[in-house]
């Protein structure tokens, strides 16, 4: 079969056709290279459209990130504003048993309002930033702070919330 083989072959180049089937290669080594430069363009270009719309979600996300950071430093800022309302309050109900006492809480109670207007006006950071440094520079101030601050909060919790007596809590009805 070798023989077979060799002659064949022997027959082929004596008629020149081993010509045309390394023509025939190099055409096909060619059609291959310009399928994969295509394949190539059309991934980049894939690729950069990918990018395209990545970076417009992206943008999108932000933009709805930022809106609702608004939204909640908005709200943070009214619940401060109710806090010192109910300081304001609460140094109403002090002035008459104890004034002196009262005076301290209604000066905490305009420092909770300038906190509150701070929370509006600027960036979320940088009140973060005021309050870490305050915290750093007067501990003790911020520590007292932070327990008035608990004490009104509470308090303003308190006085939202609904009351319930005894009786609709066991479900008795009035007849």
């Amino acid at each position: 079969m070798n023989h077979r083989f060799q002659d064949l072959r022997r027959d082929a180049a004596a008629c020149g056709t081993s010509d045309r089937y390394a023509h025939a290669s190099s055409d096909g080594s060619a059609q291959v290279r310009d399928a994969a430069s295509a394949f190539r363009q059309s991934s980049s270009e894939a690729a950069e459209e990918a990018k395209g719309v990545a970076a417009s979600i992206a943008e999108q996300a932000r933009a709805r990130l930022n809106e609702i950071v608004s939204q909640q430093k908005t709200a943070g800022a009214d619940k401060i504003a109710g806090v010192a309302r109910a300081a304001h309050s609460a140094a109403g109900d002090l002035d008459e048993t104890n004034p002196h006492l009262g005076r301290l809480v209604r000066t905490a109670a305009d420092s909770v309002d300038r906190i509150a207007e701070d929370v509006r006006s600027r960036d979320l950071g940088e009140v973060f930033a005021t309050l870490a440094d305050f915290g750093r520079r007067q501990p003790v101030a911020f520590f007292g702070g932070a327990v008035v601050a608990g004490f009104l909060v509470s308090r303003f919790f308190k006085s939202d919330a609904p009351l319930v007596d005894g009786a609709a809590l066991r479900g008795d009805r009035a007849v």
